[in-house]
């Protein structure tokens, strides 16, 4: 596989090679391995670039690639195509690891910004993880050049600086704590009506538990046991899983509200439950009221790693078992403190303008 991979390598940057000779022009593009559908991040800052200056070509390209087995060739031409624009753009904007962001050699007019699709960094990833069980081996990391050629890292508050440089190898100076464009979004819409509570009128009226965990290469039911504890009529419980989660074949897995947008149920929830999820910080934003569940710590604090102790950084709302999180809802005592020192010490500073300071940010990089 390596010998594979290096031969790829080899053919790629050849190629590269030649069509670098190709002029480039005013034009950003954006490469995404999140979803097949454009990112709301990448909507709202494609929105705010084309406000400044409607004359710049905008390219995008959106795979989810899953695994060598589900749609391999269709990825191997999306990186085909992402070279031609490489090659031909000022501007890329990435939101994960994008191979030929990383394994080729660019011109040096090209500025690659690197929007992590997350606002911050609870659990381990990148080069944290490296040789972990939940990471990827140093082979791979090396001959894949893992998260090579930026020249900046759209970042969340300034207190996971350190985990960002470990996660991407990358400087402090590069790092830019500016936040995520669906900052503003989800700001703007904090305390405006929810237009699902019409679309699901078994809602209204009940206390919404939302349960939105994060990927782990095992199989875990939490959402079952959590579902157990969720069945009284007062209740509502909603799940929403994470795309790669690997399956039991045996549990259901899918929920009748997977096709709506997470940041609205979030917005929609009463309270809000993950484990090691970004998301949390999302539910910070919002104040809603957010609650850990976390049945699998020892494992994947072993397997995968994490930058933060939950535990200590929010002690009353983090529990290892279903039956406690069901106890802290019924008495209706959500510790709001703590919440607002988690604000404060992981969200970044200004709040809002994340979108327009990116903005500007590209625009001077255009030149």
């Amino acid at each position: 596989m390596y010998l594979l991979i290096s031969v790829f390598k080899f053919l790629m940057n050849v190629i590269y090679g030649l069509v670098k000779l190709l002029p480039c022009k005013r034009k950003i593009c954006f490469f995404s391995r999140q979803s097949d559908m454009l990112p709301v991040d990448f909507k709202l800052l494609i929105s705010e670039i084309k406000k400044t200056d409607g004359s710049i070509s905008i390219i995008t390209i959106c795979n989810r690639f899953r695994n060598l087995h589900d749609g391999m060739f269709r990825f191997v031409i999306c990186q085909l195509k992402s070279m031609y624009h490489l090659a031909t753009s000022k501007v890329c904007i990435i939101d994960s690891y994008w191979p030929t962001v990383s394994m080729l050699n660019h011109k040096r007019s090209l500025t690659v910004i690197q929007i992590w699709h997350s606002i911050g960094k609870i659990k381990q990833s990148g080069y944290q993880t490296i040789n972990k069980k939940g990471g990827r081996s140093s082979d791979i990391a090396k001959i894949m050049c893992m998260h090579k050629n930026y020249d900046y890292l759209i970042a969340g508050g300034k207190a996971w600086n350190k985990y960002y440089m470990e996660a991407f190898n990358i400087e402090n100076e590069k790092i830019l704590n500016y936040g995520l464009p669906r900052i503003d979004i989800m700001m703007k819409n904090k305390n405006k009506e929810n237009l699902l509570l019409e679309k699901y009128p078994e809602l209204q009226g009940k206390i919404i538990i939302f349960f939105a965990p994060t990927y782990r290469n095992y199989i875990i039911n939490s959402h079952e046991d959590l579902g157990q504890c969720f069945n009284d009529d007062k209740y509502a419980y909603i799940y929403k899983l994470h795309p790669n989660q690997k399956i039991d074949k045996n549990v259901n897995m899918i929920s009748k509200y997977d096709q709506e947008d997470t940041f609205s149920l979030l917005q929609l929830c009463d309270y809000f439950i993950t484990d090691y999820s970004s998301l949390a910080l999302e539910a910070a934003l919002l104040d809603k009221k957010t609650l850990y569940y976390l049945p699998d710590y020892e494992k994947y604090s072993k397997e995968n790693g994490l930058n933060i102790d939950l535990f200590k950084q929010m002690p009353s709302c983090t529990f290892t078992k279903a039956e406690d999180i069901v106890e802290i809802i019924e008495k209706n005592n959500y510790p709001y403190e703590e919440l607002q020192k988690y604000k404060h010490k992981f969200l970044p500073e200004d709040l809002g303008v994340s979108t327009k300071k990116i903005a500007n940010k590209v625009m001077e990089c255009l030149g």
